[in-house]
């Protein structure tokens, strides 16, 4: 509204639309902890993620304790991860089935084929916070050749720097033949980072590497790094 002495604009008022929404007015964690754990398991598919996180700090903390969570909840986890349309609600029970110890191995190393990028691109961060089976660094290394996901490629670049020197070269080698990773803004440096280490180690196999490179971030590290490893 302008004022008609001063001229100046004190006020700006849209048209009444429709109105907002009220506020979500969630229950304290203290109301949520009464829940059983299929209640609990339930809260997963809730719009709400404070529902979800304190759902999942529940199961987590019943199975910190002898209890074991109920066949039920566990079963609907289990149903959501597997059969779910939406990715979130996948990845949400994902994290708690990890969380409360119900996820093996096995069950990691079956999502590394999963449909969704973001679901291989997890499974490849929970199976790498342990040495991998050798099943698992296998399709690591089918991944970071094959996989079409710059997100796959960069949690298999951060999964590189949490493996033993020797089951890196496989992988390095698939990661660095993405050209189209070249102007990545994490890509390249990740890469180099879990790469940096094999050079000092394994000279010879670092100029193998360095042939099949197509990142020139990653082969000017590799070039630079090779030549100082040989005149120090």
């Amino acid at each position: 509204k302008p004022n008609r002495q001063s001229g100046r604009i004190y006020e700006i008022r849209y048209d009444a639309g429709p109105p907002a929404p009220p506020p979500l007015d969630p229950p304290r964690p203290s109301d949520l902890a009464r829940l059983t754990d299929l209640e609990l398991a339930q809260l997963h598919l809730h719009r709400n993620d404070y529902f979800v996180r304190h759902a999942r700090r529940l199961l987590q903390e019943r199975a910190a304790r002898p209890s074991v969570m109920s066949a039920e909840a566990l079963a609907f986890l289990r149903d959501t991860l597997a059969q779910h349309a939406d990715v979130t609600r996948r990845l949400r029970a994902l994290w708690t089935l990890h969380a409360t110890a119900h996820l093996s191995s096995d069950n990691l190393t079956a999502l590394l084929n999963d449909r969704e990028p973001w679901l291989r691109a997890w499974a490849i961060q929970l199976a790498s916070e342990s040495p991998p089976r050798a099943d698992a660094l296998a399709r690591f290394a089918q991944l970071a050749k094959d996989d079409e996901s710059p997100v796959v490629r960069l949690y298999l670049a951060a999964a590189l720097q949490r493996l033993p020197l020797e089951d890196r070269w496989s992988l390095a080698t698939g990661l660095v033949g993405h050209a189209e990773d070249a102007d990545d803004a994490n890509l390249p440096l990740m890469i180099w980072y879990g790469i940096e280490p094999l050079v000092p180690a394994q000279a010879s196999r670092a100029v193998e590497l360095l042939a099949v490179t197509r990142i020139p971030l990653v082969r000017r590290h590799l070039a630079r790094r090779f030549i100082d490893q040989q005149l120090s």
